[in-house]
């Protein structure tokens, strides 16, 4: 009897041990990805609510462990990709996040409107724009500074092409490419913003 019962205690322990094996070349399965290395450039985090808070993931999988959350507009170095992940280095640390949330402007739609910029963020490279007047056949006022108690520049015409240079919650510094005029137009009549 004790034979038979120390043979059954050993196929049970060779038998778990053997789901414990499978289980584990399982999870590791899951883990198999080829990151695709792209030529590095920088990214901002967005989300879609004002104050949301993006994960950094150590894997790019939706139920990896997350070693951080990234506020928008934290500034990020995408340097890799798979499906949809970017690989990123922020902050010293090397994760991934979904690609749908990285822009390459920094997101103003994702500021929370309580917060004030003292001074404009300057974009690491401009970046081409239109105007979008708010009645069709209009204008936009471009000013000399970002006020509307500054004097108008020029008067700006719907789908006219300007190059970003920086921004803040409520302006964005813009330049003419003809003439190479630099000024502030409010950031709701720029289109994409």
């Amino acid at each position: 009897m004790k034979r038979i019962l120390i043979c059954l205690m050993v196929l049970l322990m060779v038998s778990l041990s053997g789901l414990a094996v499978a289980a584990e070349a399982k999870k590791t399965s899951k883990l198999n990805y080829e990151v695709q290395e792209i030529e590095s450039f920088t990214g901002y985090v967005k989300t879609k609510k004002a104050g949301a808070r993006l994960n950094l993931r150590e894997h790019p999988q939706f139920g990896a462990r997350v070693l951080k959350k990234l506020d928008p507009g934290t500034e990020l170095k995408v340097v890799g990709v798979w499906k949809k992940f970017y690989k990123v280095e922020v902050d010293g640390l090397t994760g991934f996040v979904q690609s749908r949330y990285v822009s390459t402007y920094y997101p103003l739609a994702t500021t929370p409107l309580h917060t004030y910029y003292p001074a404009m963020r300057e974009l690491a490279e401009p970046v081409i724009v239109s105007i979008s007047p708010a009645r069709k056949g209009g204008f936009v006022n471009m000013r000399t500074g970002p006020s509307r108690s500054e004097p108008v520049a020029k008067y700006l015409y719907e789908n006219q092409v300007l190059l970003l240079l920086a921004v803040d919650r409520v302006w964005v510094k813009v330049q003419v490419p003809e003439t190479e005029q630099v000024g502030y137009v409010m950031r709701h009549f720029v289109n994409g913003l």
